[in-house]
């Protein structure tokens, strides 16, 4: 049966929905799903969200952590940035400085030439 087909479908139950829908002043499917829904949950469903999520219980611990704040200045420290994988970065461009240190080194031995040829 296709999605379209009227087969099965109770033509006076539809005639009577739309009447009804029409004198109401809804669509037939908001009456529908009026109908299919009791009166008594939409009721709890509307003052739930009248009434907005509850605060946090006492009975849950939460674990906040404190971040200090201050004010930055111009001659204030700056704060070290503490993230995941931080070390291992920082790790990593101190071994590649260091290469370009010894490079730049020997490049300037090679320059000056041997000690006794001056």
């Amino acid at each position: 049966m296709s999605r379209w087909a009227k087969e099965g479908v109770d033509h006076a139950r539809q005639a009577a929905l739309a009447a009804e829908a029409k004198r109401r002043g809804l669509s037939e499917a908001t009456l529908e799903a009026a109908k299919a829904v009791p009166t008594d949950l939409v009721r709890d469903v509307v003052s739930d969200f009248r009434r907005g999520p509850p605060g946090p219980s006492s009975i849950v611990k939460t674990d906040r952590v404190e971040v200090e704040h201050r004010r930055a200045t111009s001659t204030s420290d700056p704060l070290p940035l503490v993230t995941p994988y931080v070390s291992h970065v920082d790790r990593i461009a101190e071994s590649f400085a260091a290469e370009d240190r010894a490079k730049r080194a020997k490049e300037l031995r090679e320059l000056k030439g041997p000690p006794d040829a001056a």
